[in-house]
C-alpha cells in the first residue's frame, strides 16, 4: 500500500492472553472487533475458540518472534508482528501506544485494493462519490491519533 501502510509499536504485558492483545490491536487500529480473526505463529493457527486464545503472551512469545494477526476474512488485513524487547520491570498495567502511522482502514472498505480507491475517493472533493463515501465513513479519520489510542487503550485495561 506504499505510503498509506499503517503501523504501530506497542507495548503490552507479557501475561496478557491472545484475546487480550486482539483487543489491543482492535483499539490501536480504531476498528470495531466486528469480523473473525486468527493469529499465525509458525504452523498454529489460533482462531476463535481455540483455547490458545487464551494463552499469555510470554508462554508462547520471545525476542525476535514473527507472527501474523489476520483480521476480516473478507478484507483480509495481514498484521505482521515483530516481538523486539521485553522491558524488565514494566508495570503499567494497561497497554501504551509509543508510535504509529496513518489511520486504520475503515470497516468493510474491501480490504486494500477498496482502501486505496476510498483514499482516492475521500481525497477528491470533485469526485461525484465523494458526498457519499463521506457520510459512509463519518467516524473515520484520516490521520492516526496516539492520544486518542492511549486513552482508549487505558479504558481498556
Amino acid at each position: 500500500m506504499g505510503s498509506h501502510r499503517a503501523w504501530r509499536r506497542l507495548i503490552v504485558r507479557n501475561d496478557i492472553t491472545f484475546s487480550q492483545f486482539h483487543d489491543v490491536i482492535q483499539t490501536a487500529f480504531k476498528w470495531e472487533d466486528s469480523h473473525l480473526y486468527h493469529f499465525e505463529i509458525g504452523d498454529d493457527e489460533i482462531e476463535i475458540g481455540s483455547e490458545l486464545l487464551e494463552t499469555r503472551l510470554g508462554e508462547r512469545l520471545e525476542i525476535g518472534t514473527k507472527f501474523k494477526y489476520v483480521y476480516d476474512f473478507g478484507d483480509n488485513w495481514e498484521h505482521d508482528v515483530v516481538v523486539e524487547r521485553t522491558i524488565e520491570g514494566y508495570s503499567t498495567q494497561h497497554a501504551t501506544c509509543l508510535d504509529g502511522e496513518h489511520p486504520g482502514p475503515p470497516e468493510d472498505v474491501g480490504g486494500i485494493p477498496g482502501y486505496l480507491e476510498f483514499l482516492r475517493i475521500i481525497n477528491d472533493k470533485n469526485d461525484p462519490d465523494h458526498p457519499h463515501m463521506k457520510l459512509w465513513a463519518s467516524l473515520w479519520k484520516p490521520e492516526f491519533d496516539i492520544v486518542w489510542v492511549n486513552r482508549k487503550l487505558e479504558r481498556l485495561a
